[in-house]
Order: structure tokens, then sequence, then C-alpha cells
């Protein structure tokens, strides 16, 4: 593996212009050099940087704590756990932002909105949690290839 880290992967999948696959590898990171960088943890500095696309109550609330607790996070390096839940988040960030192609008012109008394939739940609430960002990559599948609207 180069030197590719977890920072540089979310990096790309938020800010960059290449596209990656459905587990969020880049050409340089395979599946266990993924593995390996979410187990050193990332730097929670780069919150900082993630908060200029992923709202910051997201953020928070994915890792369990308060926005007002939030900036503690910085002077830290996250735990393998927050690091896998954060990097998730960044995975689906990047597939929602591809699926309303970066048109960041429909996507934040299609978070905010009851949907009844989610039997009513608001996206943004599901997001917080790996079984709520599987439910919602469940109804882009479906919505991608036309079997709901």
């Amino acid at each position: 593996m180069s030197t590719t880290t977890i920072e540089s992967v979310m990096e790309d999948r938020v800010f960059g212009t290449s596209q990656v696959d459905r587990l969020g590898v880049v050409p340089s990171a395979t599946s266990i050099d993924m593995a390996r960088m979410v187990l050193r943890g990332m730097d929670g500095a780069y919150l900082q940087r993630l908060s200029e696309r992923i709202p910051r109550q997201l953020l928070a609330d994915t890792l369990g704590t308060e926005t007002s607790n939030f900036s503690k996070f910085y002077r830290r390096t996250l735990s393998k756990v927050q690091t896998d839940e954060i990097n998730d988040l960044t995975l689906i960030w990047s597939e929602l932002c591809c699926f309303f192609e970066d048109d960041a008012e429909l996507l934040s109008e299609w978070l905010n909105t009851p949907i009844p394939a989610l039997s009513g739940a608001e996206p943004m609430e599901l997001l917080t949690t790996i079984v709520g960002r599987q439910c919602i990559r469940q109804t882009l599948l479906a919505m991608r290839y036309g079997e709901f609207a």
C-alpha cells in the first residue's frame, strides 16, 4: 500500500471528483488496506474538513455526541468504531451526492422528507446508524432501477 490514509480516502469521496466503488475502495487502497486504516483510527481534526460538506449535526449524531462537545474530537484520534462509523457515513454521503448529481438543495430536501419506502422515516434520522444507512442504500438501489420513486 502507498501512503494512502483514511482521511485521504474520505477526502476523495466527499470532495474529490473520482468515483469510488460501492465499498469505498479507491484504486490505491484495497479492502484490506481500508480495514487497516480504520483500525489505526482517523485524525479527529479531519472532522472540521468533513463538516464543510456533511452537516455538523449529522457528524456529531453519528459519533454519539452533542454538537457542543463536537470540537473535543478535533484533538484526538478517533477509535476504530468511530472511524468505521465516519468512514461508512462518508461513503453513503458520496453515494447520495452522486445519485442527486451534487444538487445540495435536492439532497437536503430528500433527506428531510418522510419517505414511504423507509416506513415514513426521514433519511436524515437514519444516517446516524449502520443499519439505517443500509436501509437508505437499499432504497437508493431501488430508486436507481425504477422500482419506486
